[in-house]
């Protein structure tokens, strides 16, 4: 029954939507960085090192700059220059939460650098969705050639207290250690959320089983893929009035809702990979 239901509504809102094309046009403005743009800088001159099992973050740098620039968009590769042993690292993405606190954004796979094999590159999939602001970090998974004297009192690498990294969402103090004029051995790619001629919405929703966040990427006519800790789907975004409905529909990825952009009401339901239900955070 609820399936029925659930097909009957997603029909008339396709009904609307589509006399909404017809009459004024649909479109989404572009979301996101359009051209790829390298942040940080991957380089080790040693002899200095990281303890095994710190969190790092780059909390100011001079030139060149660790911060995520306007527009945001997604990290899809971080590279790290290797020294003279093996290091194990994984890249981290920060934003700063004043003071020396800062909020775990995203975390790539852990990586391995051989000895003296120069700068290494790894994809990061899948891609870490950043905004304007966020700045790069390092976790040190084993002792670590991971910091390079910079000698510019405007680099300032901070670590905080040992242990494996925290949940994405989870705000850190940074207290332990502060090397001013030190930059992180480690540099990303910015790139954007969706290919060229797609918009990005991104879905934030809070929920029974914790939270959730997703990408769509969308034409004009808001069809394209939903993406999902890895998975991807058909997506869909109609927009009626001050209402975004969304859906995804695959095998192993399938979620609806809608958000009131004007009052803020929001509903989200999925059903694949896990059931999970609550309500829309932010679809942007």
């Amino acid at each position: 029954m609820r399936q029925s239901v659930k097909r009957r509504v997603w029909s008339r809102v396709g009904v609307v939507a589509a006399v909404a094309v017809g009459a004024i046009g649909l479109s989404f403005a572009p979301a996101g960085a359009v051209t790829n743009t390298t942040i940080g800088h991957a380089q080790w001159s040693g002899p200095y090192i990281c303890a095994q099992g710190f969190q790092w973050v780059q909390a100011s740098s001079a030139s060149p700059s660790y911060v995520v620039p306007a527009g945001g968009g997604a990290i899809t590769s971080w590279s790290s220059q290797t020294g003279d042993s093996d290091s194990s690292l994984a890249l981290e993405v920060w934003r700063p939460a004043g003071g020396d606190n800062f909020t775990l954004v995203g975390v790539s796979a852990q990586q391995t650098f051989p000895a003296n094999s120069g700068v290494v590159t790894y994809p990061v999939s899948p891609p870490i969705v950043v905004q304007a602001g966020d700045v790069l970090g390092l976790y040190a998974v084993s002792v670590s050639r991971c910091l390079n004297y910079s000698g510019n009192g405007g680099d300032n690498a901070m670590a905080t207290l040992y242990g494996p990294p925290p949940a994405v969402g989870t705000t850190v103090n940074f207290p332990y250690t502060d090397y001013g004029t030190y930059q992180l051995n480690v540099s990303a790619t910015v790139g954007p959320l969706c290919s060229v001629g797609l918009t990005a919405h991104v879905l934030a929703a809070s929920t029974n089983t914790g939270p959730i966040a997703g990408l769509f990427c969308v034409n004009a006519q808001g069809i394209g893929t939903y993406t999902q800790d890895g998975r991807i789907a058909p997506g869909r975004i109609i927009k009626v009035g001050n209402i975004l409905w969304f859906q995804a529909d695959g095998n192993n990825l399938r979620n609806s809702g809608y958000l009131n952009t004007a009052n803020g009401a929001s509903s989200f339901v999925q059903t694949k990979p896990i059931s999970a239900t609550g309500k829309v955070t932010s679809l942007t």
